[in-house]
């Protein structure tokens, strides 16, 4: 039987994708099929409604049925998640089980991958009573998610940015999709769209654990012919943010909210990715941060700032909270940190610091089978990513004076006030 090597992709005889990440680490082993397609306001939401209903079957069509089913599987969990990544809507259906090997049972490992065959490829959507019922409280449970946005500043806040900068890019639809369009959604119409997934989209199988090809195999022949299409590593595309201005809003906040916008360069190797990353973090991350140190423990002019940043959309910003009589010199302040950066340069010392706290969060993220298995599957889908023993080199080479060229191609995209609402006084009399 050929050896397989961790992050090698291959094609099982009926046709799925597979990428092995094995092991000994962990006592569980987690197995994600992963769904991609383009962003279409069309699909957005059915397929966010889809992930929601992921688990019933013909096999457990009642919720009560699933859950005694995990529980027999000594604990197992089953969830799907959605998330955006560039111009592309990905679902991710994801298993975790305990490591066969600790369970005294010889069946257990069939079980476990009968069950997930089950729940993937055998989805009930038969309109009956019971499963409209259900159906419906999965559409509220959605619609509450949405409203959920609308109780939080912050989310209220980034939610109108991302409408604003990306008004003319597919991106601007939320990654759960649209809330006007959750009601118009049927059992019929979440059929149709499990059934393009399972023969449109890309799809990769991604196994972290301490696993076996042979066995891995030996499950995944039993399952139906599929032939799909491979997950394809897409590349960067220059993004067309729009500019904010000095946008402001007002709102029931007992904070203000400031944010300001960066469109960052395109990244075209592996170099700028780490440039980019370490410039950040010393822009933005953790308590030595420059909006931090001067933003906050210096001028005292925010309660707490920290930023944020998408490489695939070309996106950097930084958030703020504030009293409302001191957005003005905040926001001023926040965007001289970039310019200092770009016109000055960074310290040494700061690079260093940022050298130090990013590695270390990178050894972080391997700590978890979810964080291994991640990064397995995002080292198939993003361009110009690095292994941990590439990041690490890497790191080692960057200078000041590459951080001062990054942060100089930096575009500043406006800013965004979210304010207290002025209450009217009525008069008495």
């Amino acid at each position: 039987m050929k050896k397989i090597k961790n992050n090698e992709t291959i094609q099982t005889n009926n046709g799925y994708p597979v990428m092995l990440e094995a092991t000994t680490q962990f006592q569980q082993v987690e197995v994600s099929w992963h769904f991609k397609a383009l962003i279409e306001r069309d699909t957005i939401t059915k397929r966010s409604l889809f992930a929601n209903w992921f688990g019933l079957s013909e096999d457990y069509p009642t919720l009560n049925a699933f859950q005694q089913r995990l529980s027999y599987l000594f604990g197992a969990s089953l969830d799907a998640i959605v998330e955006k990544s560039g111009d592309y809507h990905i679902v991710h259906c994801t298993l975790i089980y305990p490591n066969p090997k600790l369970i005294d049972d010889l069946n257990y490992e069939d079980d476990v991958w009968s069950f997930l065959q089950s729940t993937l490829f055998k989805p009930i959507f038969t309109p009956t009573s019971a499963l409209e019922e259900l159906f419906a409280r999965e559409q509220e449970t959605l619609i509450k998610r949405f409203d959920s946005i609308q109780e939080d500043p912050t989310d209220i806040a980034m939610e109108d940015v991302l409408q604003k900068l990306y008004q003319n890019d597919v991106y601007r639809y939320h990654a759960i999709g649209v809330k006007e369009d959750v009601t118009t959604i049927n059992l019929q119409a979440l059929q149709e769209t499990y059934q393009k997934m399972m023969v449109e989209d890309e799809q990769l199988i991604t196994i972290t654990g301490d696993v076996e090809w042979n066995n891995i195999k030996k499950q995944l022949d039993q399952f139906p012919t599929g032939n799909v299409k491979k997950i394809q590593r897409y590349s960067f595309r220059k993004s067309e943010l729009a500019d904010l201005g000095k946008t402001v809003k007002h709102h029931d906040v007992m904070q203000a909210k400031t944010i300001i916008t960066y469109q960052l360069p395109l990244i075209t190797s592996q170099q700028e990715r780490v440039v980019l990353q370490l410039a950040y973090y010393i822009w933005a991350v953790d308590s030595h941060s420059r909006l931090f140190e001067e933003v906050r423990e210096q001028a005292q002019l925010a309660y707490e700032i920290y930023g944020s940043m998408n490489i695939t959309k070309q996106l950097a910003y930084a958030i703020a909270g504030v009293e409302s009589k001191q957005t003005e010199k905040a926001l001023e302040l926040m965007k001289r940190q970039q310019q200092a950066m770009a016109e000055q340069g960074v310290t040494q010392e700061e690079i260093d610091l940022a050298k130090k706290t990013l590695w270390h969060d990178l050894q972080l993220e391997l700590d978890e089978i979810e964080g291994v298995n991640d990064i397995a599957f995002s080292r198939q889908l993003l361009p110009h990513t690095l292994s941990l023993s590439e990041w690490q080199q890497m790191i080692a080479e960057i200078t000041p004076k590459m951080i001062q060229k990054m942060m100089q191609q930096w575009e500043y995209k406006g800013s965004y006030c979210l304010l207290k609402k002025e209450r009217s006084i009525e008069s008495t009399n």
